[in-house]
């Protein structure tokens, strides 16, 4: 199975910010398969539909913290059926304690609840944090052992499951077909451990991909957060490439 390649959209946020409309066009014109958004550039839902459409772009995912899911549903419904995305994912909570993940699993389990209603799925997606030892167990076991995993999903994180002194393989394994997305995200190997350009640095997706192509994964998401030697726009395409390279 190929697994289409998309683009998380705060990998170009400068450039979105300056011509929205025109850095979908080029991603298109580079050859990814879809987007995943993390706003929406004030641009009103069938206007979007309609240029997305005319490029030949998917929506792989949109991203919104908790507190938007949980207060602003609806809307984020309403704007993400009418583009045709069927993946929202949960992008950022501040937990800290057993507590509070415990508190997290179920407003994502409502949450969940809710997208499971109009045909939508749920994701979370990782940082580092959720890795600390709360005593025998991490915040992200807490949110696999307290959820329905047909109602929630995984966004994996890859850069910062490895930033958390984790394998990224293994862990992707350990979550079977609960690893619906994978943030391709790779880490350079410098002191800083920042984000770099996808087969330049210390993951080895060649493997991961491998897997994901006959785990149920549905989205391969390049993310880049940090750049040195490339525009954000010529990293986005030697990720596209290096992707594209390994699945084949």
């Amino acid at each position: 199975m190929t697994i289409p390649i998309g683009i998380q959209l705060y990998s170009l946020k400068r450039e979105t910010s300056k011509d929205f409309l025109g850095t979908l066009k080029a991603l298109a014109t580079m050859g990814y398969d879809g987007v995943e958004f993390a706003g929406y550039g004030g641009i009103a839902a069938p206007a979007m539909k309609t240029h997305l459409d005319s490029l030949g772009l998917k929506v792989a995912g949109s991203h919104a913290d908790i507190t938007v899911l949980t207060t602003q549903l609806g809307e984020q419904m309403d704007y993400n059926l009418t583009l045709g995305n069927r993946n929202m994912v949960c992008s950022w909570s501040d937990c800290k304690t057993e507590a509070d993940f415990l508190r997290l699993a179920e407003k994502l389990t409502h949450v969940g609840e809710k997208l499971r209603d109009v045909g939508m799925t749920l994701s979370y997606h990782n940082h580092a944090h959720e890795f600390v030892d709360l005593g025998g167990r991490c915040g992200m076991d807490i949110l696999q052992q307290h959820t329905d995993a047909a109602l929630l999903s995984f966004e994996v994180d890859l850069y910062w499951v490895k930033h958390a002194g984790l394998d990224p393989l293994d862990y992707v394994k350990t979550l079977g077909p609960r690893a619906l997305l994978l943030h391709c995200k790779d880490m350079n190997d410098e002191p800083d451990q920042k984000s770099t350009e996808l087969g330049s640095g210390l993951i080895d997706f060649s493997p991961i991909v491998f897997y994901a192509q006959t785990s149920g994964t549905q989205w391969l998401i390049v993310e880049q957060e940090t750049f040195v030697h490339y525009t954000p726009i010529e990293s986005a395409r030697i990720g596209l490439e290096h992707l594209r390279q390994i699945s084949n």
